[in-house]
C-alpha cells in the first residue's frame, strides 16, 4: 500500500502463434507477459508437438540466484 491506497497490478496476456520454420507447423497459445524475462518459454509438450529439437543446454540464473540448466531451441513467434 502507498498512502493508504491499495495498488493493483494488472496481468497482461497475449495470444501468440508459435511456428517451427523447418516444418511450417504452427500452434496458438496464450502467454503471460513478463517484462523482466529475457527468454520466452514454451511447454515441452508444445515443443514436441511442433517437432522442435533441442539445440543445446543454456545456464539460467533465476531471480533468487539459483542456477538451472534448460534445453533451448529456436521457433518463430508472432503476437496475434
Amino acid at each position: 500500500m502507498r498512502n493508504g491506497e491499495n495498488i493493483h497490478r494488472g496481468v497482461t496476456e497475449v495470444t501468440v502463434e508459435i511456428c517451427n520454420r523447418e516444418t511450417g507447423k504452427c500452434i496458438l497459445r496464450t502467454f503471460l507477459v513478463d517484462t523482466g524475462s529475457t527468454y520466452t518459454w514454451i511447454r515441452e509438450d508444445d515443443a514436441r508437438l511442433l517437432g522442435l529439437k533441442p539445440r543445446g543446454i543454456l545456464p539460467i540464473t533465476l531471480a533468487d540466484k539459483t542456477l538451472i540448466f534448460k534445453e533451448w531451441t529456436l521457433a518463430d513467434l508472432e503476437v496475434k
